[in-house]
C-alpha cells in the first residue's frame, strides 16, 4: 500500500479506475501509518471509480487486528459504497496465495461470507 501511495503524482502511478485494489503491507507499519496511506489513496481522483478492495493479512507486529481495521475503515465514508475483503493470505505473510496480475476478478463481500472469483487472465 505504501509503494502505491508513494507513486501518486508520478508517471508510474497506475490507472486504478474500475479496479479492485489488492493492498498489503509488511510489519514495519503501525495502524496510524496504514490509516494515513489509505486516506492518501482515497483522495486520489481515480479512487471514486474503485470497484472494491482486498486487504492481505497483516502481520502481528503491525498491531492491525480485525477490530482495528474495522474501526479504521468505518471512519472513511468513501469506502461504504464498495465491497471490502480483509485477512486474505497474500503479501508478506505465510501461507500466501499468488494472484495473477492483470486478470479479471469478481469479489462479493458481506458480514458473514465473502469470496474472490477469477474470471479470466
Amino acid at each position: 500500500m505504501i509503494t502505491l501511495d508513494l507513486l501518486k503524482g508520478t508517471e508510474y502511478f497506475p490507472d486504478i479506475a474500475n479496479s479492485i485494489l489488492f493492498l498489503e503491507d509488511d510489519f514495519n507499519n503501525l495502524p496510524q501509518n496504514i490509516d494515513e496511506h489509505l486516506q492518501s489513496l482515497i483522495i486520489e481522483k481515480q479512487f471514486k471509480h474503485i470497484k472494491g478492495i482486498v486487504f492481505g493479512r497483516f502481520q502481528e507486529q503491525s498491531k492491525i487486528t480485525r477490530e482495528v481495521l474495522r474501526e479504521m475503515l468505518a471512519t472513511k465514508s468513501e469506502l461504504k459504497r464498495i465491497p471490502i475483503i480483509a485477512n486474505v493470505d497474500f503479501g508478506h505473510t505465510e501461507p500466501k496465495f499468488t494472484f495473477p496480475f492483470g486478470g479479471t476478478v469478481k469479489i462479493q463481500a458481506s458480514k458473514h461470507k465473502s469470496f474472490i472469483q477469477f474470471l479470466e487472465h
